[in-house]
C-alpha cells in the first residue's frame, strides 16, 4: 500500500506541473527564437531613398533580430539647369553661334555628372521676351525661373531694380581678373555691385569704302577734309554720336551731386564740329531724317553715302563687299565709342543651383570659347585674350582699337536725361542754327551745367 501511495503522489505532482505549464504557454522559453515580422516597405516619396532588396546569393547579411533592414541611398537625383537666351543663340536655328553654345553647355553637363542643362529661347523684347518672362515668372511661378539668363545691359539694369536677379559679389571673383575690357567691367556692374558676367558686346565704329577713302582718317579734320556726307542717326533720341564726341572732348555726365550734367565747353566743341560739317556738306541737313541706326545703315548700303557711323555688329554680321571699319577719331585727347553688350545673370534660386549656375556662367565666359562664340555671332569680345583668339586677325586688329576706346552707354535714365537735349542741339545745328556758343550755353543750362 505504501508503494501505491508514493506513485499516486508523484502522478498528482506531474499533473499539477502540467497545468501550470499549460497556463504559461504564451511566454517564450529562454533560447527559443521568435519569428521576425517582415518590415513595412519604406515610402520613397517620404524618405527620398529606396530600400535595398536582399538578393539571394549576393552575400547580403540578414538584418539583426527585430530590426528593419537599413535603406541604402539611391543615385543622386539629376539637377536641371534652365538657361534663357535670345534668338541669336537659338540652337535650332542652324547658326554657328547656336551650335557652339549648345555644344558648350553639353560639355559642361558631361563634366558634371548628375547635371543637365536646357537652353530656352526667348525674344529680346515684349511680354514674352527675356525680361518680361523673367518678371512674370518671378511673381507667379518662381519655380519656373531660369538658373541663368542672358540679358542685354539695359534689361539687366531693369532686372536689378525689380529684384529679379541676384548680386554676384559673394558668388564669384571672375570680374576681378585683369583679362576684361573696361567696357565689359562697366557692363557687369549696376549700383556698384556685380550683377552679370559679360559674354560679348557692341560698339560704335566708322564704316567706309576704301576705294573712295584710301587714307584712313586719324582726326575729325581728316574726316571733314573729304567733303563727302558722313551718315549717322542725327535725330536719334539717345544722341549716340553726339554723346560719344562729348565724352571724347572731356565732358562729364554727372555733377558733384550725382545729377545729370552737360558742360558747356566740351559741348560747344562738339557743336562746332557739326556746324563746320554742315557747311562743308559732311553733315547735311537730310541726316536729321534719320532717327535710327538702321536708317543710316540703309543709306550706306544703297550708296547714298560712302561712310557711316554705326555699330560694329551690323558690319560684322553683314560684311558688305569692299568695305572696312575703323574706330571713331578722337575729338579730345582720347577717342570714345559707346558700347552695349550681353551679360549672364542669375535669378533667385536655391543656393545649390546658384553655385552651379555661377560655375556655368564662368564656363561660358572662358576666353577660348568666348573667342569662337563672339566671332560667329558678330559680337565684340569682352576679353582681350578672346579677341586674340579670333581667326580673322585683320579685323581683330581694327577691333582692338575700337574696344580700347569703348565705354558702356549710360544707364537708361541718365541716357534719356542727356539724350533729349543733345539730340535737339544736334538737329538745330544741322538745320542751320549757327549760334553755336549760345546753343551750347542754353543746352548745358537745361541740366544745370556750367
Amino acid at each position: 500500500m505504501k508503494h501505491w501511495s508514493d506513485w499516486a503522489r508523484r502522478l498528482a505532482l506531474v499533473m499539477l506541473l502540467a497545468g501550470l505549464l499549460s497556463g504559461c504557454s504564451g511566454l517564450p522559453l529562454t533560447g527559443s527564437p521568435t519569428p521576425a515580422t517582415p518590415a513595412a516597405p519604406t515610402q520613397a516619396a517620404t524618405s527620398g531613398v529606396t530600400p535595398a532588396a536582399a538578393t539571394p546569393g549576393a552575400g547580403t547579411q540578414p538584418a539583426p533580430q527585430g530590426q528593419t533592414p537599413a535603406a541604402e541611398p539611391s543615385p543622386t537625383e539629376e539637377l536641371r539647369l534652365e538657361v534663357w537666351v535670345p534668338p541669336l543663340f537659338d540652337p535650332d536655328s542652324a547658326t554657328d553661334a547656336g551650335r557652339l553654345l549648345q555644344q558648350r553647355v553639353d560639355q559642361f553637363a558631361g563634366e558634371n555628372p548628375g547635371v543637365s542643362v536646357t537652353l530656352r529661347v526667348k525674344s529680346v523684347a515684349g511680354p514674352g521676351g527675356l525680361l518680361g518672362t523673367l518678371s512674370t515668372a518671378s511673381a507667379a511661378a518662381p519655380g519656373a525661373l531660369p538658373a541663368l539668363v542672358l540679358l542685354p545691359r539695359a534689361d539687366l539694369e531693369s532686372a536689378v531694380v525689380k529684384g529679379l536677379v541676384v548680386p554676384l559679389d559673394d558668388l564669384t571673383t571672375i570680374m576681378e581678373e585683369p583679362d576684361w575690357y573696361d567696357y565689359a567691367q562697366q557692363l557687369a556692374r549696376v549700383q556698384d555691385s556685380v550683377f552679370g558676367v559679360p559674354l560679348g558686346g557692341d560698339a560704335q565704329v566708322l564704316v567706309y569704302r576704301p576705294a573712295r577713302y584710301p587714307n584712313l582718317p586719324e582726326t575729325w579734320e581728316d574726316v571733314l577734309g573729304y567733303g563727302d556726307p558722313l551718315a549717322f542717326a542725327a535725330a536719334d533720341p539717345r544722341a549716340s554720336l553726339t554723346l560719344a564726341l562729348y565724352r571724347s572732348a572731356g565732358g562729364a555726365l554727372l555733377d558733384n551731386q550725382g545729377h545729370p550734367d552737360l558742360q558747356e565747353a566740351p559741348l560747344a566743341q562738339v557743336l562746332h564740329l557739326f556746324a563746320e560739317g554742315a557747311r562743308s556738306g559732311v553733315f547735311p541737313s537730310w541726316l536729321t531724317q534719320y532717327q535710327t541706326d538702321a536708317q543710316s545703315w540703309q543709306a550706306f548700303l544703297e550708296g547714298r553715302t560712302q561712310r557711316v557711323v554705326n555699330w560694329a555688329s551690323r558690319y560684322l554680321t553683314e560684311r558688305p563687299p569692299e568695305t572696312a571699319l575703323i574706330g571713331l577719331p578722337p575729338l579730345g585727347d582720347e577717342p570714345v565709342a559707346l558700347a552695349e553688350g550681353w551679360v549672364w545673370a542669375l535669378a533667385e534660386r536655391s543656393p545649390q543651383e546658384q553655385t552651379l549656375a555661377m560655375r556655368l556662367a564662368e564656363y561660358l565666359s572662358a576666353s577660348e570659347f568666348q573667342a569662337a562664340l563672339t566671332e560667329s555671332a558678330g559680337l565684340l569680345p569682352a576679353r582681350p585674350s578672346a579677341l586674340a583668339g579670333w581667326r580673322d586677325a585683320a579685323i581683330g586688329s581694327q577691333l582692338g582699337t575700337v574696344l580700347s576706346a569703348a565705354e558702356a552707354r549710360p544707364a537708361a535714365e541718365l541716357g534719356t536725361a542727356l539724350g533729349v537735349p543733345l539730340t535737339d542741339a544736334t538737329v538745330q545745328i544741322l538745320q542751320g542754327n549757327t549760334e553755336v556758343d549760345q546753343l551750347a550755353r542754353d543746352t548745358a543750362a537745361k541740366l544745370g551745367g556750367q
